[in-house]
């Protein structure tokens, strides 16, 4: 202990020099500046008071958050939608209508034209699913172009609006009925169809979203790019348009321009 004690005191100078070097060090590289700094100041709508100034290397020139987030709504409003639909579903729905309408047609009830009514009812069937029931109204534009699918595979594109959400079944069975001049037997017609009907198109939420996420990650976030040595604002020349964004790019540039893994260990 009394020998560590006087090695101690023997290099105390050593070791004062060392903290006092790995300390200074560590402030210095604590206290470095970690990004660029653009040097020359600038104000949109006033002239450029510094000498003509050139790229100093080459950059890209930036959009803005204003344009970035107009692209992003196109591509929202435009972006393809995709429903599933069940084509056999109407074999299945046909058998039903005809057991319904025995239920409310039995031969008990003399009606002279009881084929013709059978048969307006699966004209109205078939014009149903010719278009499509959805399960509920998805809120898209009635204009919007979407996509059906059978088993993955494209069937057709169609307008949203063309779709029949189920709230709005009524009114369209009531269309039918009445252009057939068989509004005598509405309630009739109305209770088979309540009794039958199903969806048969539903939103194909997983292949919609991974479309559009696609489509999102293409948008670019720079609109062109500038070479060194090329002249970006002549003096007097008012900063506005492209002149503003390619500077407040350049700004950028320098302000991201953070140590890398090498730059911090050359530094050290």
């Amino acid at each position: 202990m009394k020998d560590f004690i006087n090695k101690l005191y023997r290099n105390h100078s050593l070791l004062y020099k060392t903290l006092l070097f790995i300390s200074t060090t560590f402030l210095i590289v604590y206290l470095f500046p970690k990004s660029g700094k653009f040097k020359y100041s600038f104000e949109k709508g006033k002239p450029w008071q510094s000498e003509n100034y050139y790229a100093p290397f080459d950059f890209a020139i930036k959009k803005t958050d204003e344009e970035i987030e107009a692209e992003r709504k196109t591509v929202n409003d435009n972006s393809q939608i995709y429903f599933d639909v069940d084509i056999n579903l109407i074999s299945k729905l046909s058998e039903d209508f005809e057991n319904e309408f025995i239920r409310e047609f039995p031969d008990s009830i003399p009606i002279t034209n009881k084929g013709a009514i059978k048969n307006h009812g699966y004209v109205i069937l078939n014009a149903l699913y010719e278009r499509g029931v959805l399960e509920k109204d998805y809120g898209y534009d009635t204009s919007r172009d979407i996509v059906l699918l059978n088993d993955r595979t494209q069937i057709k594109t169609v307008k949203y609006g063309s779709l029949i959400p189920l709230n709005e079944i009524t009114i369209f069975l009531d269309r039918q009925i009445s252009e057939g001049d068989f509004s005598n037997y509405r309630d009739k017609f109305l209770s088979i169809f309540y009794d039958i009907i199903k969806p048969n198109v539903i939103l194909n939420a997983t292949i919609t979203d991974n479309t559009l996420t696609e489509e999102l990650n293409k948008i670019s976030t720079v609109r062109g790019s500038i070479e060194q040595g090329t002249i970006i604002i002549s003096k007097g020349e008012v900063v506005e348009g492209d002149k503003f964004l390619i500077l407040k790019s350049l700004e950028s540039e320098y302000q991201s321009k953070v140590w890398s893994e090498a730059n911090y260990n050359w530094i050290l």
